[in-house]
């Protein structure tokens, strides 16, 4: 009886641990996510889909069939969330395929941007710093999952 109660009491004791470490989501493997912040946008352009980085080429990957539409990159602005620039090189998956474009907001400020396929981006205004971007909720039908 003793036996039975000391491992029930192990067993509850590991599921509760267990259970803090996976409801925790400051455990430094997802980045932090800020508001964008960037005022109201105008226009979102497409500029050119299917890029491989230079990185990527090397490894034989290609990446002619991911785009997403204007619609899709607009919508991945009104999602997306600013992230450190450490986090965005560390802790956000790289895709070596992407897409640019431009945009435009209502005050008239101009950019170019760069989103991959792992949802990750860099938005490029005119005269501000980068601006590092990741939307864990986008869904456009090109987006990828990493492998795990």
């Amino acid at each position: 009886m003793v036996m039975r109660m000391l491992r029930l009491g192990c067993l509850v004791a590991a599921a509760v641990s267990i259970s803090a470490c996976a409801a925790n989501p400051d455990d430094g493997t997802e980045p932090e996510l800020f508001p964008l912040d960037i005022g109201s946008i105008e226009t979102v352009t497409v500029t050119r889909t299917g890029i491989t980085a230079a990185a990527g080429k090397g490894m034989g990957i290609r990446c002619e069939k991911f785009s997403l539409s204007a619609a899709e990159a607009a919508a991945y602005f009104a999602n997306a969330k600013r992230v450190l620039r450490r986090d965005y090189r560390s802790l956000v998956d790289w895709s070596p395929c992407y897409v640019r474009g431009q945009i435009q907001l209502t005050d008239g400020t101009r950019g170019t941007w760069s989103i991959h396929q792992y949802r990750g981006g860099v938005l490029q205004l005119d005269g501000r710093d980068d601006i590092y971007l990741y939307c864990p909720t986008c869904s456009a039908a090109g987006f990828d999952r990493p492998q795990d």
